[in-house]
């Protein structure tokens, strides 16, 4: 005798779902769902039977995944983003000594929903603010003649990494795509875009890098 997993739901007989042709009665939507999926899995119904059952016990059916092979495969290794609260930025030693909290407050959440909303993985994501922020810490006071030789250090640095001319071209165009985003918290980029910080080299190419992704994925669709 085998031991039935328990993650597995016996299909129950062809012939009983002639006679209880619905799903979704006494549970949530999402319950529902995934007994019909199950449903599917083995064989006891076929898919278009049992979102018409779904239906019948007045829960809707997810709607179709159309995507690639392609596009899941790619969908996998990337990750959705998590919710601006899965985004976990370090302060520490990152901001002027008595920054008001509510001013910290008001950044961290700025900075979280802008990440979700364009879709930046947790850590690239939480890395490139935190990188951002000591930027701007750095060119506190720093103008002139000595913020252009920063500047133009970065460039340098920024086409190193990038190796060609125009793979340095085509990612800057990639960073500025992202940062013209519209999201529904634009108060981050718009400051990015104030700041110095949107020269330094790993800050630019985590933007750049981003953008590829991005377009990468609705080239997919």
């Amino acid at each position: 005798m085998t031991d039935t997993p328990a993650n597995t739901i016996t299909p129950p007989p062809q012939g009983f779902w002639a006679d209880a042709p619905t799903i979704g009665q006494g549970g949530t939507p999402e319950q529902a769902r995934a007994f019909a999926d199950e449903m599917v899995r083995t064989g006891a119904m076929t898919r278009e039977g049992a979102d018409a059952a779904l239906k019948a016990g007045g829960t809707e059916p997810a709607p179709a995944d159309t995507r690639s092979e392609q596009a899941k495969t790619f969908d996998v290794t990337f990750a959705p983003p998590p919710a601006p609260e899965g985004y976990h930025l370090d302060y520490m030693n990152r901001l002027p000594p008595g920054t008001d909290t509510n001013t910290v407050a008001q950044f961290h959440v700025a900075a979280t929903s802008w990440l979700h909303e364009i879709q930046m993985p947790a850590n690239i994501g939480a890395a490139m603010v935190e990188r951002a922020l000591e930027t701007g810490r750095r060119l506190e006071g720093v103008s002139g003649p000595a913020l252009a030789l920063w500047k133009q250090e970065q460039a340098v640095a920024f086409d190193r990494i990038a190796k060609t001319p125009e793979r340095a071209a085509q990612l800057r165009a990639y960073a500025a795509d992202v940062l013209a985003m519209a999201t529904k918290s634009p108060e981050f980029s718009t400051g990015l875009l104030k700041s110095g910080a949107r020269f330094d080299a790993t800050v630019l190419m985590n933007l750049g890098l981003h953008g590829e992704r991005l377009a990468a994925r609705r080239a997919m669709s």
